[in-house]
């Protein structure tokens, strides 16, 4: 009997180990709800959901972009570059490109934008990750144009905190605070993280304020694959 019930305790672990590895497999999520973390797309990997395209050129540098975007004329681009990448600490460091084409008293223009970023991901537990993050934001028009008509499209100068807490090795929870020096106000969200061999899904809401009392509430879906070529 005692030989049974080991065996039946080995084949639960293991059972349970595959369930766990079957889940993100060591694939840290790059995004904690909208903030960057410090991770990174291994080398070969692609990343391919409704919007978000990105590779991994090697295991430090990556690419990626959102083609949804495009769709509303935002043109955009994100290089990432890991710049520590351990069992404990991971750090990043990157630069978004946004061009958002506008019409502006029948006048068509654009609106570029580009934004280095920083990102640490520190390994609280077993469980719990925390994120730091902190970007600066330079805005540039071919005429002036006011701050209200591209706001919504785009982040300012901005510092922001997250949690990552795994519930099983298929669900994380997600949660983060920021504040928009550009823009004068906090954002808040929070998600939840589903994963599977190489599918994910994520799910939640995001609050925005900003200046003058405006306020959004947004909904956070996503749904991407993550694979080696």
């Amino acid at each position: 009997m005692k030989k049974i019930l080991m065996g039946i305790m080995t084949c639960a672990l293991f059972t349970a180990t595959l369930m766990a590895e079957s889940g993100f497999r060591g694939r840290s999520p790059l995004n904690n709800v909208s903030m960057p973390t410090g991770f990174t797309l291994s080398q070969g990997e692609f990343l391919i959901g409704l919007g978000p395209v990105g590779y991994g050129f090697s295991d430090r540098f990556q690419f990626s972009t959102n083609i949804l975007l495009y769709l509303v004329q935002v043109y955009n681009g994100d290089l990432r570059y890991g710049l520590l990448k351990s069992d404990s600490l991971n750090a990043a460091a990157g630069v978004k490109f946004n061009y958002l084409s506008l019409d502006e008293s029948q006048q068509q223009t654009g609106f570029l934008s580009y934004s280095p970023y920083f990102a640490v991901s520190s390994k609280v537990s077993e469980r719990l990750t925390l994120h730091l993050s902190g970007q600066w934001s330079s805005f540039s028009s071919e005429v002036d144009i006011e701050a209200d008509s591209v706001r919504e499209h785009l982040q300012g100068t901005s510092l922001a905190m997250g949690l990552t807490y795994s519930l099983s090795g298929r669900t994380k929870m997600l949660a983060e605070a920021g504040y928009d020096a550009t823009f004068r106000g906090p954002r808040l969200a929070g998600a939840v993280l589903f994963g599977w061999e190489t599918f994910r899904l994520k799910l939640g809401v995001t609050w925005i304020r900003l200046e003058g009392g405006c306020d959004f509430t947004l909904p956070v879906i996503g749904l991407w694959w993550r694979f080696k070529g």
